[in-house]
């Protein structure tokens, strides 16, 4: 199955359980046994922000990874700082709000497309690349249009279009994730 690796912590001595969102079963849990190992093939490739095509047999207590291959490491995101920035807390927010087994389709090209955009191209506005990312999220989980304000804000300076948009999906999302504009390195 195809999946986009969105946490990793260590597990037990020698392995790693892993978060994931994939195409064909949504949000799902797994352990890479002996991925801490230095001679794991599968390590690499399970890191955060990795697109994979990945094996997960069910267990009586866990879901296992059985096989991992890696098809996208994204070079350019993992050799920029400020694209790093914006992954992990983009990856962050959705795994915090997309629920285990939810399978959506759109919400996994959407997560694809973010990353693959990220590593073709430069990031000269960090805010509003993830303002975009929030208000497509949403739009998909079916939590909120932003087309109608859209409209209304295209008058306002993007200082204040932002604004409007955080408190938009901090309220949505009933969670309170900083606002993204304000953290350190972001310009």
């Amino acid at each position: 199955m195809l999946g986009i690796i969105l946490s990793c912590r260590d597990f037990r001595e020698n392995d790693k359980s892993i978060s994931l969102y994939t195409l064909e079963q949504g949000k799902i849990e797994a352990i890479a046994t002996g991925a801490k190992k230095i001679v794991s093939k599968n390590a690499a490739y399970l890191e955060p922000c990795s697109f994979v095509e990945i094996d997960i047999e069910k267990g009586k207590e866990f879901n296992r990874v059985t096989k991992v291959l890696g098809l996208e490491y994204y070079k350019n995101i993992r050799t920029n700082f400020d694209k790093i920035l914006v992954v992990k807390f983009v990856i962050k927010v959705f795994g915090k709000t997309v629920k285990e087994q939810h399978r959506d389709e759109e919400l996994f090209k959407l997560l694809y497309d973010f990353l693959t955009y990220l590593e073709q191209n430069n990031l000269k506005d960090k805010t509003k690349i993830i303002d975009l990312f929030f208000i497509k999220f949403l739009k998909v989980l079916g939590l909120y249009d932003f087309s109608t304000d859209i409209k209304k804000w295209s008058d306002h300076n993007r200082v204040l279009q932002h604004k409007l948009i955080y408190e938009k999906v901090r309220g949505v999302l009933e969670y309170d994730m900083g606002d993204w504009a304000s953290l350190e390195s972001f310009s």
